[in-house]
C-alpha cells in the first residue's frame, strides 16, 4: 500500500536432464556471464532520462493525462493500481481513472484491477468477483491486486481475521491460475510494522506508522505475528504452483535479502517489485553492500522497479511531477552509480551499487514488459499478444484455390515449377511480435520471424505433422494366389509404408484461454488426409509470456472401419532455408546422447546427419534433453516437447545441401482400432536470437511453470574442475612443450 509521501529410459532422465540444463545453463556459460556482468558496462546520471524505464507501482487517481506526458519525457511509463483502501476514491473510480489514463496514453499506462472481499463470506461473492475480474481484463487490466485486508482488517462473523489461504478464497485463486491472470500480492507489511517507532530501521516506515497507529501491529499484540502473515501467504502460494504471482514491496520480506532470495528459490514463478521497500535495501547496503549487490545481480529476473507513488484525484500531474522526479533520480543514482550520497530514509550517507547494464534494464522496464505482457501498447495491434489474421476476410472454405500441378518431371525446370505451384499460399496464421506460424489449404506451414526491418520467412509450406502408416502392398495379379498361399502358411502378408502429409483443411477456429504456462491465443485447425479416412487436429498456441514460442498439440483419428496400422510420426518437420552469407553457417545443438560422447554443439555442414534419439544407447548411458536447436549468428530455431515424462522419441537433424532439417519424430508402432486417437506429445517450435543457450533457458522455464524445477547449483557448480583421461598412459611434459610454446607464441 501507498506510503511515499513522496519523498527415456526412467522418469530419473528428465530430472536428470533438467538437472544438467540448469547445471550447464546457469553454472558453465550462464555463469561466467553472470561473473562479466558484475563489472559489465554501467549507466551514469546523464543517462536517466534516456533509458526506457516503468514505475512498475503507482497509484493514479487523476484521468488527466499531463503526468503522464510529463513522465514520458523522462523515460517512464507507469502501471497504475487499483486498491481496495479507505484513503483511496472507491474502486470504481479508481477504475474509471486507469481506464480513461489507458485509453488516452496506451503507450505509457497499464492498469491493474482490484475487488472488495468485504462480502467474501456471502453468496455470490466468488462469481461477482469474477465478472469484476473479467471485466477489467477486457478493459485493458494486466493483472489483479490483492490487498493486505485480507489478513489484517478483515474478519469473519465470530471476529476473527480472516487470512489469505483462508477457503473462501481458494476458488477465486485458481481461477487466476487456471486463467493465467497475474495476482499482485500485498500482504501482511514490513517487519518494522512489528517494533516499536524506535526500533525501525527506515524513516519512511517511523513516519508512516506514527500516522496509521491502526496499522502499527506493535500496538496491537492480539493481532497475528508477521511470521504467521508470511507462512499465510507462502501456504495460498504453495497451493496454487502455476499461480503467476508478483509480491508488492518485495513481498513483506524486505529486511533481509536472504530471506527474500529464499522466498524465490521456493517459487519459481514468482517475482517481487521493491515499491516502497528501496529504503530498506539501503539499508542493508549500509550493512553488507557487497551482499545487496549480489542479490540483485543473481535474481536479476525476478525484480521490478517501483516507488508506490500515490497521485489523489485534486493533485495536478505538474505536483505530482515534481515530489517524484526526485525520488526517481534518487533510485537510479543508488542502483547505477557508486557515489555516497545522502537518502531520506537513512540518517547516514548510502554508497550506491553500481549495478551493470544488463541488471538495470531488466530491473527498470524488461522485467515488467515479460510479467505484464499485453501492457504498453499502442499503435500495434497486440504486441506480444498473440493473434489471429484471417487472410482475404473470408470462411477458408471459399478462400481455398485449386492448386492444378500442371508441371511434368520432364526438364528440371518443370521439377521447379511443379514444386513452386505446390506451395500455394498461407490462408491463415497465427502470430506474435517475433513468431508468424503461416498455415495453407493443406495443413502444411511456414515459420516467418518477426520483429527484424521486415518479415523474414525461415521455412516454406512443409508438411510438419506426419503419419507413417502401414498398409499392404499391392501385388500383381497373378502373384495374387502366391501371396495368399503364403499367408495361409503363416506367412505375414507383404507391408509397405505410405506417409501422410497432405490434410485438407476443413476448419480453423480461433480461440483464448489458459495453459500450464500462462494465457495465450489459439488456432485449432481440423483436416482430412488426403487418400486416407485419417483426421488430424491440430492446436497452436502463442503464449503471452512467451513471445516467439508456439505450442503444438496434434491427433490423428483413424475415421475408417478398419484398423490402422502406425509406424511413426513426425511434428514440427521443417526444413530451413539456406543462411545468408552475413549470417554464417549453422550450428546445432542436440540434447541426446552417443556412444562416441560427442559434443553437443556442432556446425552443420554438408552431410551432417544425426539420429537423437533420446533412449538408451548404452546399457549405462542414454535420455537426454528433449530439445533440438539449429541456430545461426542472427537467429535460431529450436523444436522439442514438454512432456513430464521421457518419451522414446528423435530429433533428427541433417544437412541438405545448405539447408537444414528439423524435426520431432516418434517410431513405436502401434495399432489403432476405428475410431481411435493417436496424441502425440505436446510439443513446441522457438524462434529465437542468440545460441542455443536461449531456448534451452526457455524450456527450463517451461517446464518449472509445470512444477518441474531443477535443483540450484552449488557454489562448487561455478568453480574449475580438473579432470584428467587416459589412466595407465605415460606421457612427458618434455614430448609436449615445444607445442605448447609454438600455441602460446602465435596467441
Amino acid at each position: 500500500m501507498t506510503r511515499t509521501p513522496v519523498r527415456a529410459a526412467l522418469p530419473v532422465l528428465l530430472s536428470a536432464a533438467l538437472t544438467a540444463v540448469a547445471m550447464v545453463a546457469s553454472s558453465g556459460v550462464l555463469a561466467a556471464t553472470k561473473s562479466k556482468e558484475a563489472d559489465g558496462a554501467r549507466y551514469t546520471m546523464a543517462d536517466f532520462a534516456k533509458v526506457p524505464k516503468i514505475d512498475s507501482h503507482v497509484h493514479l487517481h487523476n484521468a488527466d493525462p499531463a503526468f503522464i506526458d510529463a513522465a514520458r519525457q523522462l523515460g517512464f511509463k507507469v502501471l497504475t493500481i487499483n486498491v481496495d483502501y479507505p484513503d483511496f476514491p472507491p474502486l470504481d473510480e479508481q477504475q474509471q481513472a486507469a481506464i480513461e489514463l489507458r485509453k488516452a496514453r496506451p503507450a505509457d499506462v497499464a492498469w491493474a484491477v482490484s475487488f472488495s472481499s468485504e462480502t467474501s463470506d456471502q453468496p455470490g461473492w466468488l462469481d461477482a468477483t469474477k465478472q469484476r475480474v473479467d471485466a477489467g481484463l477486457r478493459a485493458g487490466a494486466v493483472g489483479v491486486k490483492v490487498w493486505k485486508n485480507i489478513g489484517m482488517s478483515l474478519r469473519d462473523k465470530q471476529g476473527r481475521l480472516v487470512m489469505i489461504d483462508d477457503a473462501r478464497f481458494k476458488p477465486l485463486f485458481t481461477y487466476f491460475e487456471d486463467q493465467g491472470i497475474t495476482m499482485l500480492g500485498h500482504q501482511g507489511e514490513p517487519h518494522n510494522c512489528w517494533l516499536p517507532l524506535d526500533k525501525m530501521t527506515v524513516i519512511n516506515d517511523r513516519e508512516y506508522f506514527a500516522h496509521h497507529p491502526q496499522y502499527h501491529m506493535a500496538l496491537h499484540p492480539e493481532m497475528p505475528s508477521w511470521e504467521d502473515q508470511m507462512a499465510a501467504r507462502d501456504r495460498m502460494v504453495a497451493a496454487h504452483p502455476r499461480l503467476k504471482f508478483v509480491g508488492m514491496h518485495m513481498a513483506s520480506l524486505e529486511r533481509n535479502v536472504d530471506e527474500l532470495a529464499a522466498f524465490l528459490d521456493r517459487f519459481p514463478l514468482a517475482k517481487v517489485d521493491l515499491a516502497a521497500r528501496i529504503g530498506q535495501l539501503q539499508y542493508q547496503s549500509q550493512l553488507d553492500r557487497a551482499k545487496v549487490r549480489a542479490f540483485m545481480i543473481k535474481y536479476q529476473d525476478r525484480l521490478m522497479y517501483g516507488t508506490d507513488v500515490s497521485q489523489p484525484p485534486q493533485q495536478s500531474g505538474a505536483e505530482l511531477l515534481k515530489e517524484v522526479e526526485p525520488v526517481w533520480r534518487m533510485h537510479w543514482r543508488y542502483f547505477n552509480t557508486e557515489e555516497s550520497f545522502k537518502v531520506s530514509d537513512l540518517k547516514k550517507p548510502v554508497k550506491g551499487l553500481g549495478l551493470p547494464k544488463v541488471v538495470v534494464d531488466k530491473l527498470y522496464h524488461l522485467n515488467a514488459e515479460r510479467s505484464y505482457p499485453t501492457a504498453w501498447k499502442a499503435a500495434r495491434m497486440t504486441g506480444r499478444r498473440a493473434f489471429l489474421q484471417w487472410l482475404g476476410a473470408a470462411p477458408v472454405a471459399t478462400i481455398t484455390p485449386t492448386l492444378a500441378l500442371a508441371a511434368t518431371a520432364a526438364s528440371p525446370g518443370a521439377a521447379a515449377a511443379a514444386r513452386a505451384a505446390d506451395l500455394g499460399r498461407g490462408h491463415v496464421r497465427l502470430q506474435d511480435e517475433r513468431l508468424s506460424l503461416q498455415f495453407d489449404e493443406r495443413m502444411r506451414s511456414r515459420i516467418v520471424r518477426l520483429g527484424g526491418a521486415r518479415p523474414l520467412a525461415l521455412t516454406g509450406f512443409d508438411a510438419g505433422e506426419q503419419l507413417i502408416v502401414a498398409e499392404l502392398k499391392p501385388v500383381a495379379a497373378g502373384a495374387a494366389a502366391t501371396a495368399l498361399g503364403a499367408e495361409a502358411a503363416g506367412a505375414p502378408p507383404p507391408m509397405t509404408t505410405r506417409t501422410l502429409e497432405r490434410f485438407a483443411l476443413t476448419s480453423a477456429v480461433p480461440s483464448s484461454g489458459a495453459t500450464p504456462f500462462g494465457a495465450g491465443q489459439r488456432l485449432t485447425l481440423t483436416g482430412k488426409a488426403e487418400g486416407a479416412a485419417v483426421e488430424k487436429t491440430m492446436t497452436v498456441t502463442l503464449l503471452d509470456e512467451h513471445p516467439g514460442v508456439a505450442l503444438i498439440e496434434v491427433a490423428f483419428i483413424n475415421r475408417s472401419d478398419k484398423p490402422l496400422r502406425v509406424q511413426g510420426w513426425t511434428v514440427a518437420s521443417h526444413r530451413l532455408l539456406a543462411a545468408p552469407r552475413h549470417a554464417g553457417g549453422w550450428w546445432t545443438y542436440s540434447g541426446s546422447t552417443h556412444t562416441d560422447r560427442r559434443d553437443w554443439m556442432q556446425p552443420v555442414k554438408r552431410g551432417f546427419e544425426q539420429r537423437n534419439f533420446l533412449g538408451m544407447d548404452s546399457s549405462d548411458y542414454g535420455g537426454g534433453t528433449p530439445l533440438v536447436d539449429v541456430w545461426r549468428r542472427d537467429l535460431g530455431v529450436a523444436v522439442g516437447h514438454l512432456d513430464k515424462l521421457p518419451r522414446l522419441v528423435s530429433l533428427p537433424v541433417k544437412a541438405v545441401g545448405e539447408q537444414v532439417d528439423i524435426a520431432l519424430r516418434g517410431d513405436e508402432p502401434r495399432t489403432l482400432a476405428p475410431g481411435e486417437t493417436l496424441a502425440l506429445p505436446l510439443a513446441f517450435v522457438a524462434v529465437h536470437e542468440g545460441d542455443c543457450f536461449v531456448p534451452l533457458d526457455r524450456y527450463r522455464r517451461l517446464m518449472n511453470a509445470q512444477g518441474l524445477a531443477a535443483p540450484e547449483p552449488p557454489r562448487s557448480a561455478h568453480d574449475a574442475v580438473w579432470c584428467a583421461w587416459g589412466y595407465g598412459a605415460t606421457s612427458r611434459w618434455s614430448a609436449c612443450a615445444p607445442r605448447c610454446r609454438r600455441r602460446r607464441s602465435s596467441a
